[in-house]
């Protein structure tokens, strides 16, 4: 859909008129790509049964006048003919998994966009059409049973109510662009902190030479601000329509929401949305029958939403979060439908990163009413998590019990014998499998040819896929999801088996992946605290630095740590048992010298569990506590705004939800000590991947030394979120010296002391290091 509201014209094509709807029902269950192939299958079949009577894919457009707009609307018809009069005659063939016959009401119920696609083809006929004549063939796809319906005029007004609804739509896009010329919001250059106007020039002149744009400046600096600004300044412009903010945490979401509100503190000029995960939609579902991987009722059993209660956007999107829960209740709706319906009113999106890079979710964005990339400004927060994040939603797994269990879920149903067995023989492949190995390409190309004929036997014979269990669905999804990746060489991808029983596959590269996504944006801006190295940054993310400019940004100056490496002690697998004590004591001396909560940060659980026990041992005054797992968004806040201050020492995860995205410990704990270089575990996968790169240097360096040393500098920025704080910080690794880990530190943590002997410890603690 092109919209151009100064004209009041728009151009679209006839099924996207037919499907518009602002509250989309979540697909819920499907088995996506399999379903349209046999939906193509049995076009063709049919068409070319017709082919002596009925022409094919008859190229149809138009021009319609509805409330001052003109809409130009092209599209194909599947069957057309002239009949003896010489009138045009309509015919859609539509692939259904719903029994037949039904009444002809019931399908009308079922299947509003197909009618209203066939009376779309009559309305651009003009007056000279055979309104009895034209049709709509249904087909199930499982029986094989045919049932035709024709046109009517009730169909024609349906489609006269619908295009009401768009004429409704389209004129709030004309206001809300015309709105924008005089937008106006809190600027952060009334009280501008040090730094602020000079990198935000440089941010403009980037933005003015490159469409994909890297923003690098220390924690409190007010990185998100400024590139709302930026955004905001391209809308008001003219240049965009829509900001995309997108984030990999629950408190950067929640941050992007705070921001929004002070830029817009009356709730005026600007709409923003956050978009929840489904877990959090289905909590607040009021409906029967909903399921977190399910949604109900059935479209033809839901209340009708007026378009007008969503305009009524409260302009913040806590409150209208709240409006969400309050539809739903009233209309018996869909929270997640009514959330997707919200987005086109919405100025400012917030999410999380699947909803644009993840191949499962993306379409949830992208089919949106209006939404167009070429006029979006995309920001993406915390960007260095990005290509692992990416690459979690291209892979996937599956194992032999569900594959087993999947087949004899199957049985109960009238489905393909070849379906059955071919998971089953899956199944039989993962078993002969060698654990903690990487796939070869022989039996690559044997888990390829059995993916494939698993997706031509549901294409053949589809499946109820609301009656089959959750884990049957989630397995013949998985099957999907690896041949979406196998299909794509140019990510590389890696079958392996983590363990009897299992198969897991990811993408080596997702450069390429992400690349592409970002080739259709006005704009886009990549913003953390850690881009360095900038060089494998955007080779991560499939550019060159010719491609992708870095502003870094510069604040003050003041130096806001005091830092030291401790080079008494290694941290290494083979080093730490016999490092244990001395890593105990030197933890209890900082805790006992702080004054305050001490941070340490280890790279491991169990790590952290021998220090702790060791702890207790020789200082039980000493009050400490282990990171809890697996609490969720509002236990993580309860936890990092509490226990910092009921204990004297914290023992956290270097790369866990603490030591990254949390604020609570800006000007609360001032004292960290990194436990080691934060290094990943040198597992077999990894191994793979360092083995991808020409030496075993460089892959170590690009595998485990950048993202451990990004996960130190990333701690070390929980401690200071403000340019008032101060935080003093101790490297407990001699290999925080190395040239290789010390170019990695950040850049911020002004002159280092070197700590190598007890004597300069005791000068360092003492404060005169």
């Amino acid at each position: 859909m092109k919209i151009d509201p100064e004209t009041q014209t728009v151009m679209l094509g006839v099924r996207e008129l037919s499907e518009f709807e602002i509250c989309q029902r979540s697909s819920g269950r499907g088995a996506g790509r399999w379903r349209l192939e046999a939906g193509r299958t049995w076009h063709q079949t049919i068409q070319g049964e017709s082919q002596e009577e009925f022409d094919r894919e008859k190229s149809i457009s138009g021009r319609i006048e509805r409330g001052g707009w003109s809409i130009q609307i092209d599209g194909r018809c599947d069957l057309f003919r002239l009949d003896e009069a010489g009138l045009p005659v309509f015919g859609e063939i539509k692939t259904v998994t719903d029994p037949l016959p039904l009444p002809a009401s019931e399908l009308r119920a079922r299947f509003p966009a197909y009618f209203r696609q066939l009376a779309c083809y009559s309305l651009l006929a003009g007056e000279s059409y055979n309104l009895a004549k034209s049709f709509l063939l249904f087909l199930n796809i499982d029986t094989e049973i045919r049932q035709t319906v024709a046109l009517g005029p009730e169909d024609l007004e349906s489609l006269e109510t619908h295009l009401d609804s768009l004429v409704e739509f389209l004129q709030f896009t004309a206001e809300q662009t015309a709105s924008r010329v005089q937008l106006e919001w809190n600027s952060f250059r009334a009280h501008p902190r040090a730094g602020q106007v000079q990198a935000s020039e440089d941010l403009a002149c980037a933005e003015k030479t490159h469409r994909v744009v890297g923003f690098q400046a220390q924690t409190g600096f007010g990185k998100t601000r400024i590139v709302l600004e930026h955004a905001l300044e391209a809308i008001r412009a003219g240049k965009a329509d829509r900001i995309l903010y997108l984030t990999g945490k629950i408190s950067g979401q929640e941050q992007a929401c705070t921001e929004a509100r002070q830029l817009f503190p009356d709730s005026q000029g600007l709409r923003s949305f956050r978009m929840r995960n489904h877990r959090e939609h289905w909590a607040a579902c009021p409906l029967d029958g909903c399921l977190q991987d399910k949604c109900a009722p059935p479209a033809e059993e839901r209340s009708a939403l007026p378009v007008a209660e969503l305009i009524r956007h409260p302009g913040h999107a806590e409150e209208a979060w709240d409006g969400i829960r309050e539809l739903a209740e009233n209309f018996h709706h869909c929270p997640y439908s009514l959330s997707r319906g919200l987005l086109p009113f919405s100025d400012l999106w917030i999410a999380d990163y699947n909803y644009l890079f993840s191949p499962s979710s993306r379409h949830i964005f992208l089919e949106q009413p209006g939404f167009d990339p070429a006029r979006t400004w995309l920001l993406i927060d915390e960007a260095h998590n990005l290509p692992d994040r990416t690459s979690s939603a291209l892979g996937g797994r599956l194992d032999t019990r569900l594959l087993q269990n999947a087949a004899e879920d199957l049985r109960e149903f009238r489905t393909d014998n070849t379906l059955k067995a071919t998971l089953r023989e899956i199944a039989r492949e993962i078993e002969n499998l060698h654990p903690d190995r990487m796939v070869d390409s022989a039996t690559l190309f044997v888990f390829t040819d059995l993916f494939e004929t698993a997706s031509d036997s549901l294409a053949n014979s589809p499946l109820p896929w609301r009656e089959l269990t959750g884990d049957t669905v989630s397995t013949l999804q998985a099957l999907e999801s690896a041949l979406f990746l196998l299909e794509r060489e140019e990510l590389h991808p890696l079958l392996w088996s983590p363990s009897p029983g299992r198969l897991e596959w990811l993408p080596l590269e997702v450069g390429p992946w992400i690349a592409e996504t970002l080739s259709g944006f006005a704009q886009s801006v990549f913003f953390s605290a850690t881009l360095d190295p900038f060089p494998s940054f955007v080779s991560n993310f499939g550019l060159t630095e010719e491609q992708c400019q870095l502003v870094r940004a510069e604040a003050d100056g003041t130096h806001r740590f005091r830092t030291a490496i401790d080079t008494r002690v290694q941290t290494t697998l083979r080093e730490r048992k016999r490092n244990a004590s001395r890593t105990t004591e030197t933890l209890r001396d900082l805790a006992e010298s702080s004054g305050g909560c001490v941070a340490a940060f280890f790279p491991s659980f169990e790590y952290a569990e021998t220090i702790q026990t060791y702890l207790e041992a020789i200082a039980p005054h000493l009050r400490s506590v282990l990171q809890p797992r697996d609490l969720n968004a509002n236990e993580r806040e309860e936890f990092a705004r509490t226990a910092p201050l009921s204990h004297d020492v914290l023992f956290l995860m270097l790369g866990g939800s603490f030591a990254e995205a949390v604020d609570a410990f800006g000007g609360i704990v001032e004292t960290a000590m990194i436990i080691g270089p934060g290094l990943p575990e040198l597992s077999t996968l990894n191994r793979i991947r360092m083995d991808a790169y020409p030496n075993r240097e460089e892959g170590f360096h690009e595998v485990c030394r950048i993202p451990g040393m990004r996960r130190v500098n990333q701690a070390i920025g929980r401690l200071v979120r403000s340019l008032e704080h101060r935080a003093t910080v101790l490297l407990h690794d001699r290999r925080f010296l190395e040239p290789e880990y010390h170019d990695l530190l950040r850049k911020d943590l002004g002159e280092i002391a070197t700590i190598r002997n007890e004597g300069d410890w005791q000068d360092w603690i003492g404060g005169a290091g």
